[in-house]
């Protein structure tokens, strides 16, 4: 597979396709002396987010050095001071990179809220002895901090690294290693978090299967939104199917391909919205074809109501039509404002991929909307992983069984991003 043409790369310093649409919170962790505060400073800079130090954040609550607080109130109460602030920093507005106390995410009350409202965690990993000469050739850095231990510098950090080392490793969405160059570093990081959402289908409703699914989904830091194609899921299925579904934790959309799309579902618009109503509470968004729908006023009422997003979508499963085909398709779907656009088209040739490139080009200049742009088959595989670094809100990738032609298996397909 080759993604050599992705749009991602360095100019004068900055990133110049930033998938803002998808990007909320930038968070950083790992041990003291990994090199978090500067990458902090240097990843916000990049990024022109806001940015916050936890650390610092708390001496200006309390009004006073964190040394001296901890000294005077204990341990117990300086956790409980750090969850305030960490509570209050998220439920700011969004797009912010915050570099953590390197304990802050070893604590329950904390990583638990990290994990809802994050929407990268970043694991700066480093070696030890690597740690130790950072923190070693900065001898005020150790003063001022207060010992977790009572050991010695060397001992210490041993002691936390080792104990700390296994939680650090179960929380992160990516992980960077930071033993040599920071701007390295800081690049490594940038290519890493643009890569967009990973959305994953699920088509198999057989209870056993669908909670085989539902585990990997959940305990999966990669996959962020979950497509149910309730297409394929049987009537008498729909109660087992619902309870289960329950308790998926990502972000759901739902899709119900008719017949006249080549899929499932043989029933009117009203049969559909009657189906779509017995899920209503579990799902975020509606992923309809623009074609296949006679009642797209109807349908657009009952996802208001329910305070529900509309992904209009069309699909070729037999070509990329033209250039101006496209853009007129995009006019269509705007007469309905839907809060998602979503093309997916079949491509014969390497311009047909290309022209999926320059679609997301002119919808970025054009619209302010999310947008999911595909170009399918194993010759348009590229635009999965390059596209949502242009802006486009999500990725469709494989957990078990395809929904559509030649998709791949996330893991595979996220081992490729991340090296």
């Amino acid at each position: 597979m080759n993604f050599s043409k992705s749009p991602f790369s360095k100019q004068k310093g900055l990133f110049f396709i930033l998938n803002l649409s998808c990007m909320k919170n930038i968070i950083l962790y790992g041990m003291r002396g990994s090199g978090k505060t500067t990458l902090w400073k240097l990843l916000a800079s990049q990024l022109q987010f806001d940015f916050f130090d936890l650390d610092r954040s708390i001496e200006e609550y309390v009004w006073g050095k964190l040394s001296d607080f901890i000294d005077t109130n204990g341990w117990e109460t300086f956790r409980s001071m750090e969850h305030k602030v960490l509570v209050e920093i998220l439920n700011q507005n969004q797009n912010k990179v915050i570099s953590l106390w390197w304990g802050t995410i070893v604590f329950e009350n904390n990583s638990s809220l990290l994990l809802k409202k994050a929407t990268k965690l970043i694991y700066i990993d480093a070696q030890l002895d690597t740690i130790s000469k950072r923190i070693e050739s900065d001898e005020s850095a150790w003063n001022t901090r207060n010992s977790l231990t009572g050991k010695g510098l060397l001992e210490e950090l041993e002691t936390v690294y080792t104990t700390r080392k296994p939680i650090y490793e179960s929380f992160y969405d990516l992980k960077v290693e930071n033993n040599t160059s920071i701007q390295e570093c800081m690049w490594e990081i940038l290519k890493k978090i643009l890569y967009g959402d990973v959305c994953v289908p699920i088509v198999d409703f057989e209870k056993h299967e669908l909670a085989k699914q539902i585990e990997i989904i959940n305990t999966s830091r990669e996959i962020k939104w979950v497509e149910l194609r309730i297409d394929f899921l049987k009537n008498e299925e729909i109660q087992d199917s619902l309870d289960l579904l329950k308790t998926l934790k990502k972000q759901i959309i739902i899709t119900n391909r008719s017949s006249l799309e080549g899929w499932k579902f043989e029933w009117g618009s009203e049969k559909s919205i009657e189906k779509l109503l017995q899920c209503i509470d579990l799902w975020d968004g509606f992923d309809l074809e623009l074609r296949a729908w006679d009642q797209i006023e109807d349908l657009k009422k009952v996802l208001k109501k329910h305070h529900k997003k509309l992904i209009l979508s069309y699909h070729n499963f037999e070509k990329t039509p033209s250039y101006e085909e496209c853009k007129s398709v995009l006019s269509e779907m705007k007469k309905y404002n839907p809060e998602v656009y979503k093309i997916a088209v079949m491509p014969q040739t390497p311009e047909d991929v290309n022209r999926i490139y320059e679609l997301a080009e002119y919808f970025k200049n054009h619209f302010s909307w999310d947008f999911i742009f595909i170009s399918m088959g194993t010759l348009g595989m590229e635009t999965r992983v390059n596209i949502p670094q242009m802006w486009g809100l999500l990725s469709f990738w494989v957990l078990n069984t395809a929904s559509a032609p030649w998709q791949m298996a996330y893991k595979e397909l996220y081992q490729k991003i991340k090296e």
